[in-house]
């Protein structure tokens, strides 16, 4: 398909990013209103392409956004080729700006999904903890997360996804919220506090009616 010769080409392929790249930049500055419903960027964007992501990302977030939607991996012949070129800057989730409408806001955030993104633990337990109104997380084809936690009593966290986390060893999970939970195979799955989990699915192995008693015997 086009898609496909296109990336066979890398002159090609470095073009047509380029593009991309000045088409989202002419949306961004059209974009009037101070509130963003949804921010959503699905393209094979090369790591020549990291200033302009993070400046995309923090347009959506001084405007608000509820879902945000970042998805570079490859798709070629209707499979994924995971490979993560961006990469979340650490400043950014430490950095505040200040005044008006520049002042970065994490708190209306209620859907993110990060495909071939790298960033650690400590980036996704930071968006846990900052968006209170985060119901929706997804994680795919990350390489740098070994250990995480999504704990606290106060998540209103109700769908958890993490797919090709090729380096994730143990998640610990607390969440009353919770509802459903997808997950890699890893050698430790610790579930507490999820009086609200019904539907669990690790490594295509579907749990539904006995996830309550299949949970408590996790803790």
């Amino acid at each position: 398909n086009a898609l496909a010769r296109i990336r066979e080409n890398y002159d090609l392929c470095s073009e047509e990013r380029r593009k991309y790249e000045e088409w989202v930049d002419r949306v961004i500055r059209s974009h009037k209103s101070v509130t963003l419903k949804e921010f959503s960027v699905c393209f094979d964007l090369g790591l020549s392409s990291q200033e302009s992501i993070t400046r995309w990302i923090e347009f959506a977030f001084t405007r608000h956004v509820q879902k945000l939607d970042l998805d570079f991996s490859v798709k070629v012949k209707n499979k994924t080729s995971p490979r993560t070129h961006y990469t979340l800057p650490e400043e950014f989730l430490t950095r505040r700006t200040s005044g008006g409408n520049s002042c970065i806001d994490f708190k209306s955030l209620k859907e993110l999904s990060l495909k071939c993104v790298n960033l650690t633990g400590q980036a996704i337990e930071f968006f846990l903890h900052n968006c209170p109104f985060l119901e929706k997380l997804v994680v795919h084809y990350t390489n740098k997360i070994s250990n995480l936690e999504v704990c606290g009593p106060s998540l209103v966290l109700k769908h958890l996804e993490l797919m090709h986390c090729n380096y994730l060893e143990s998640v610990k999970v607390s969440a009353p919220n919770l509802i459903s939970l997808i997950g890699p195979n890893i050698d430790v799955l610790l579930l507490e506090n999820v009086p609200m989990l019904k539907e669990v699915y690790i490594n295509c192995m579907h749990y539904n009616d006995s996830v309550e008693n299949w949970a408590l015997g996790c803790i």
